[in-house]
């Protein structure tokens, strides 16, 4: 490849990262706060803080983890109203899953309780935005480009070994909620990075992209039963029974089990070569 090519590879990549930073400018400059709003905040974030573990520029004056660890705090500050919208939406799901009349109505004593976990969370959004925009000032400054082809297939490797090694874990964990929220953080993390880097490698990582998005959603939703699962053990034992406790978890068990075989598959349909020969498939 030649070094002109190399430069306009290198280019491409950094006008996809912007775009991301371009898009989070424009949503943060509405006056929203509604729960779209704010999950589009937080998946703009994720995007960013990928690009960033993949890169790690380090400065005289700060590297890569300061920012990193400001994005995450930032994203966290809006969680707790995004987890509270997941357990009433799953529980809804898990409707569609049960098999007789008493996992049915289990779950249907729940959700009333689900709403009373939406809560509106007290966000101070003029600090917070103004915050989000010096960080993403230093961003587009100095940690957004890399430094060359070499070393982005470099750091892709070292994202996919992080990415066997949280599966080799989690796998083995006997159904470990953080383990398995862990694989997810890293398969999503891949995920992006390759999406940043795709139009300027012609779109080769474009069908290994969509097998790590599939793998993402649907860890996404073992994710989301880890947080039905302590909504119910949270609920004191006055506000449902044993027997409905029992049923409701046989539901979310079933499903449990399906989502876990659906992720192994697709973990080994692309995790199954060696991290040379998966970057060679993407660049």
């Amino acid at each position: 490849m030649g070094k002109e090519k190399k430069q306009k590879r290198l280019l491409a990549t950094e006008k996809s990262v912007l775009a991301t930073v371009d898009k989070l400018e424009l949503h943060l400059s509405r006056q929203e706060t509604d729960e779209e709003y704010i999950h589009r905040i937080r998946v703009h974030i994720k995007h960013l803080r990928a690009w960033l573990r993949l890169l790690r520029i380090h400065k005289d004056h700060g590297d890569w983890k300061s920012i990193d660890h400001e994005l995450r705090d930032m994203a966290r500050s809006l969680g707790h109203a995004r987890d509270a919208q997941v357990i009433d939406a799953t529980l809804q799901e898990l409707l569609n899953y049960t098999v007789n009349e008493a996992e049915a109505l289990a779950i249907e004593k729940l959700l009333p309780h689900s709403y009373d976990q939406t809560t509106t969370v007290n966000i101070d959004w003029p600090d917070f935005k103004m915050n989000m925009y010096e960080l993403l000032l230093t961003l587009k400054a100095e940690f957004l480009l890399a430094k060359s082809v070499k070393q982005i297939r470099k750091d892709l490797m070292r994202s996919y070994k992080r990415t066997v090694g949280s599966a080799i874990t989690a796998f083995g964990s006997n159904n470990d909620f953080e383990s398995l929220h862990q694989l997810r953080k890293n398969v999503k993390a891949l995920n992006y990075q390759i999406g940043y880097i795709n139009k300027a490698f012609d779109n080769k990582g474009k069908k290994v992209k969509r097998k790590l998005a599939l793998l993402g959603e649907q860890l996404g939703k073992v994710h989301d039963l880890d947080l039905v699962e302590q909504f119910v053990r949270a609920l004191p034992p006055r506000t449902i029974n044993k027997q409905d406790r029992a049923a409701a978890q046989a539901v979310a068990n079933r499903q449990l089990n399906k989502l876990l075989t659906e992720c192994r598959a697709i973990f080994d349909d692309v995790f199954s070569v060696t991290p040379e020969k998966f970057v060679r498939q993407i660049t």
